[in-house]
């Protein structure tokens, strides 16, 4: 199964980016056979509670697009993005922080440090 990820989540749910190189990307399983797919493609299992339909196309939920970007962009980034998410009440500061909490490998730092801070405030 192939969902819509990180940037292409975040413009399907309204959620503004500080940088928009108008990527496309995608998340398949990681036991996904090693296709050409054209574009941006990342590798993940993803829980059913992750992965939503809108518009007719599976995507990653907000707070799982919001996680996906915040571990991979910068921190001021990573910060705009998820105050914007959380402006617009498309996630919760508690959601954020629990899933910051949870997070182990690349980016599980950066983002921790986006949870903390972040406050509906920029973005």
């Amino acid at each position: 199964m192939r969902v819509l990820s990180h940037e292409s989540a975040a413009r399907i749910h309204g959620i503004p980016l500080l940088c928009d190189d108008g990527r496309e990307p995608v998340t398949v399983p990681r036991s996904h056979a090693r296709v050409v797919i054209d574009g941006e493609v990342h590798r993940a299992d993803l829980a059913p509670e992750e992965v939503m339909t809108k518009l007719g196309v599976d995507l990653t939920v907000p707070l799982r697009t919001v996680v996906d970007l915040a571990r991979s962009r910068p921190h001021a980034d990573g910060l705009a993005l998820a105050d914007g998410a959380l402006r617009l009440r498309k996630i919760t500061k508690q959601g954020l922080l629990t899933a910051a909490a949870k997070a182990r490998g690349p980016g599980a730092k950066t983002l921790r440090w986006v949870a903390r801070h972040a406050d509906g405030r920029a973005g």
